[in-house]
């Protein structure tokens, strides 16, 4: 006797697929969160917001303007260096910095102002 086959409905298995997706894509973010606090410390990190990893370019969202040109162009290497000597970073070829308005609701101000 053939023993009766019920497959799962099509509907059930893309939900549970959809549901699992979403979960590993919530742990990816606070994962590239982590990275990116780690990587580029509680200052860079409070006026910045990892924004995901595509193609193995990490976008960065930044505060203002000021502090764009200034990762850009003073920190960018640095940064990119030490995303890459950690485990999760190791797919990495290029980092990017997207200008995204007041991430941290503080004032405008670059890392070398608050130093001084």
């Amino acid at each position: 006797m053939a023993k009766d086959f019920h497959p799962h409905p099509f509907e059930k298995l893309i939900s549970e697929v959809v549901a699992l997706r979403g979960i590993a894509h919530e742990k990816g973010n606070s994962q590239l969160a982590e990275l990116w606090r780690v990587v580029a410390g509680e200052k860079i990190a409070r006026q910045t917001r990892p924004l995901g990893v595509h193609r193995g370019v990490f976008r960065v969202g930044v505060s203002n303007s000021a502090l764009l040109s200034e990762l850009s162009s003073f920190y960018k290497q640095q940064l990119l260096d030490k995303i890459r000597q950690q485990e999760t970073g190791k797919n990495v070829r290029e980092l990017k910095f997207l200008l995204r308005g007041n991430i941290d609701g503080s004032g405008r101000h670059s890392l070398r102002e608050s130093q001084d």
